[in-house]
């Protein structure tokens, strides 16, 4: 073999590789996470499921916190919705609703029906009202 032969064949044992061209095998290092990853592999569960927890927080605090818009003994095409307007207050809209009627009777009817506490109403709430018998 001339030089020229014996370093062109030693080229590639010096980058590392047999005459097959192959590298050889290397023993493996343990995974490394970089804080990137580590965050991407633990943050991102984590937040997925407290998303999952929040919408079904919401869920059940939305069918627990809306209003009951029927009882048992009231067929629902028998309600009226009417929206609180600047000066309504509950006797002014239980006496329009079911006049002839007591309206401490319908007050507390309107109250029972849309679960309020006290008689606060606010500026453009949708209130139901029971039927008029």
């Amino acid at each position: 073999m001339t030089p020229v032969t014996t370093a062109l064949s030693r080229t590639p044992r010096l980058l590392g590789r047999s005459r097959s061209g192959h590298a050889p095998a290397r023993p493996s290092a343990p995974l490394r996470l970089t804080r990137r990853g580590r965050l991407l592999f633990r943050g991102l569960p984590l937040m997925l499921s407290v998303a999952a927890l929040t919408a079904t927080a919401a869920f059940f605090a939305g069918v627990m916190l809306s209003p009951p818009a029927v009882s048992a003994d009231v067929a629902s095409e028998d309600l009226v919705t009417v929206t609180v307007m600047p000066g309504d207050s509950l006797w002014s809209i239980a006496r329009d609703a079911a006049p002839g009627v007591d309206p401490y009777v319908t007050m507390e009817r309107i109250g029972e029906l849309n679960a309020l506490e006290g008689g606060e109403l606010e500026l453009g709430q949708e209130l139901y009202l029971p039927p008029v018998r």
